[in-house]
């Protein structure tokens, strides 16, 4: 077995886990069981259970990055593709709600654990999405189909909405689904955003 594959089987039993029982009720002696290796050879690939855990977002999150670029690249409209590009990031929150609940539930603990790399790690995985959202906007500006505002604030505050949205479903404090509370900020937000065309007067 290569080492490269041996770290993928690590990985792979690692987002199993996270996802099944999330951050904090996971250990690295489950992954090693999962996983069929010796707990030493995890540490040989990944210096903490917390590199282990944000490693394994930061390759999910670039595979939702590739795919919201390989569907909705070809959408002219922006606020249609800004709409694909959010449903297929939902698509993911619910098939790994555990991995979210760890992300935002157990963040304190994350943080403490980290030691420093919390920074990076967190901001390597909004950085990708905030950079795709603000190109997306800049594009729609340039069209004159969004309102000239900054596209990198635009795009902290759609994702920073979105985001409190999940924290609030995950918390249970909606009773609602969380794509039906997105798709109503989303509505929200760009009929504030979008530009309008001016109004036309008739004479007489």
């Amino acid at each position: 077995m290569t080492s490269q594959s041996t770290r993928d089987i690590i990985l792979k039993a690692a987002k199993e886990l996270f996802a099944e029982r999330g951050y904090y009720s996971t250990t690295v002696d489950d992954v090693a069981e999962r996983a069929g290796v010796a707990k030493g050879s995890i540490y040989t690939y990944f210096n903490s259970k917390y590199e282990l855990f944000v490693t394994a977002l930061l390759q999910d999150f670039e595979e939702i990055v590739r795919k919201i670029d390989e569907k909705v690249g070809n959408i002219d409209r922006i606020e249609e593709r800004i709409f694909r590009g959010v449903d297929i990031y939902l698509d993911y929150f619910e098939g790994n709600l555990f991995f979210f609940k760890s992300l935002f539930l157990e963040r304190r603990v994350l943080v403490k654990e980290s030691q420093g790399e919390a920074e990076d790690g967190f901001w390597k995985l909004y950085q990708r999405f905030t950079d795709q959202l603000a190109s997306a906007f800049q594009i729609g500006i340039d069209r004159g189909e969004i309102k000239p505002f900054n596209p990198r604030v635009l795009a902290i505050g759609l994702i920073g909405g979105i985001d409190r949205i999940l924290f609030s479903c995950l918390r249970k404090d909606e009773k609602t689904s969380p794509r039906e509370n997105v798709r109503v900020f989303l509505e929200a937000f760009f009929n504030g955003v979008k530009r309008t065309p001016p109004k036309t007067f008739r004479e007489g």
